[in-house]
């Protein structure tokens, strides 16, 4: 189900030379040994966790930037969900994440990509002065300065591309902030 501004969309990456920059995960958290399912909206930061059973790894949302990120990017095939049925959508899919208890598409971020978020994925906006970004709970943060040495990963306005919109069909949707990655 999508949530309003919420969008995922890599810019400048290597995907087609790196095949398992993309995963397969379920999305969720852990209640002592036993995971819970949740949905989980497009360009969501996770972490991967232990591996499923079936293949995949269960994913849980970044804490911060301090190990491997990978966002929700259920960019293949978009599905909707209700108690009983799933749909994949043909059309007009931007910001649809992954419904609860289904598998889907993960990318891994890596250094010096860029990569498009929605206004939703910050819990603080970037603009041109605060153009920095570090993560909390699986969203961004914007900053006006660049973090600590030692403090992982972390994203920036990319200077060429900045903030533009997001297309969907033949109508603007909402701003597209393209930041890269970066880390330290």
């Amino acid at each position: 189900m999508a949530i309003t501004n919420y969008a995922f969309q890599p810019r400048r990456w290597n995907a087609r030379n790196d095949d398992l920059q993309t995963i397969t995960g379920l999305y969720g958290s852990w209640s002592g040994t036993t995971f819970v399912e949740a949905s989980c909206e497009a360009g969501f930061l996770t972490n991967k966790d232990v591996g499923i059973p079936a293949g995949g790894a269960y994913m849980i949302a970044a804490s911060d930037g301090s190990k491997k990120l990978y966002a929700c990017n259920p960019c293949d095939v978009e599905r909707l969900s209700d108690a009983s049925n799933t749909w994949a959508v043909g059309a007009e899919t931007l910001g649809l994440g992954l419904p609860l208890g289904k598998k889907g598409p993960f990318t891994e971020v890596k250094e010096g990509e860029t990569y498009a978020f929605g206004p939703s994925n910050f819990s603080t906006i970037v603009t041109a002065s605060d153009k920095y970004a570090t993560v909390s709970d699986g969203l961004l943060v914007g900053s006006s300065d660049a973090p600590s040495a030692g403090d992982g990963w972390y994203f920036e306005l990319d200077e060429e591309m900045g903030i533009d919109v997001f297309i969907e069909g033949a109508w603007n949707a909402f701003s597209r902030y393209n930041l890269v990655a970066h880390y330290i």
